[in-house]
């Protein structure tokens, strides 16, 4: 038994006129989708959505390293993630926008993406360059100064401006911060003493 050959002619008018009669829309049209399913994703847990529309904005910023065995102790995933769940309420009740940032000034940038994954989603993370991390220099050596050690959480109020395409930050203050994983564990949240 011999199989024969389509001509090319007829090939090439059956992909024009499928092609055609798609774009019509007289045929479906396949529509392929991509997800990306991140593997540190807790599903179920807090998930990440600040707004970047601006206003007062409520921030909680993680400072920890694969690399700081204080940053790993057992009962500060958990209490970590517990401050943020109290502060995203605190947000969500005053009308604030709420951010997460984790910081790992981990050498290795591998390492610490694997140590922030412990802690939950983040809006935003910055790691790598050992204690040269943008993050240490704006949240421990920069404008928002505080003690050179790992781990931290600080709580940071702030307003978002945006104007004719142009965005800024003002009235930027600490009102939390936890320093050391003995401190973080014993005041698992102190949201009550935000505005004051």
């Amino acid at each position: 038994m011999t199989i024969k050959r389509p001509y090319l002619g007829t090939v090439v008018l059956g992909a024009a006129v499928g092609i055609i009669l798609g774009i019509k829309g007289v045929f479906p049209v396949p529509k392929i989708s991509v997800m990306w399913q991140a593997s540190w994703i807790d599903p179920g847990s807090f998930s990440p959505s600040a707004s970047s529309t601006g206003g007062e904005e409520l921030v909680l910023v993680y400072l920890g390293a694969w690399s700081c065995p204080w940053s790993n102790v057992d009962g500060l995933r958990d209490a970590v993630r517990s401050i943020r769940d109290d502060w995203h309420r605190v947000a969500q009740d005053s009308g604030k926008g709420f951010a997460t940032v984790g910081i790992a000034p981990d050498v290795s940038v591998d390492e610490g993406v694997e140590h922030l994954a412990k802690y939950g989603s983040f809006d935003e993370v910055i790691v790598g360059r050992g204690w040269l991390n943008v993050g240490m220099m704006k949240y421990v050596y920069g404008d928002i100064p505080g003690p050179a050690a790992t781990p931290q959480v600080l709580i940071i109020e702030r307003t978002i401006h945006r104007v004719a395409g142009q965005t800024w930050i003002s009235d930027e203050k600490v009102v939390r911060r936890l320093v050391g994983a003995d401190e973080i564990l014993e005041n698992l949240s102190g949201a009550e003493t935000v505005g004051k």
